[in-house]
């Protein structure tokens, strides 16, 4: 059974949870390519009150983007909802020479500012089950939204 969480959820989580983890990106997230960037942009959270106000005496866009450099577009490109945070960095690693450790700091830095800004949600595989189904050898996806609700 799916249940819905936010970023906040991620920090009971072990590293191998989070390696194991599939980012997944928002599908109301629209995608604009300038030269070599690439500009993802999604829609605002409306302010209570103060939208309307603000409104009034500036023009508000109703989305706000978001430009990724060519490292944060490749990125981006890899979080395809089929591969995990673990064969990301190990691409990211590989493309740049890095040791996997170095390119983890990197990439799973970029994977949580996209969450905050609400552009992916991670797809993790917790332990367990309903009454501890066979000690913990059965999984089920749960997904972990970026973003605040």
């Amino acid at each position: 059974m799916a249940t819905r969480a936010n970023r906040r959820d991620l920090a009971g989580l072990t590293l191998e949870d989070l390696l194991s983890a599939v980012p997944v990106r928002n599908t109301a997230v629209r995608e604009e390519r300038r030269s070599q960037r690439l500009v993802l942009w999604v829609k605002r959270k409306p302010l209570p009150g103060v939208d309307r106000l603000l409104k009034m005496a500036l023009p508000l866009r109703d989305e706000k983007g978001i430009e990724l450099d060519e490292l944060g577009k490749r990125v981006w490109v890899d979080c395809n909802g089929r591969r995990t945070v673990e064969r990301i960095t190990e691409r990211f690693a590989e493309r740049h020479g890095l040791r996997f450790h170095e390119a983890r700091v990197s990439v799973m830095a970029f994977l949580e500012m996209l969450m905050k800004r609400g552009l992916i949600g991670v797809a993790v595989m917790e332990r367990g089950g309903v009454d501890g189904d066979q000690a913990g050898e059965d999984f089920e996806a749960s997904v972990l939204e970026g973003g605040e609700r």
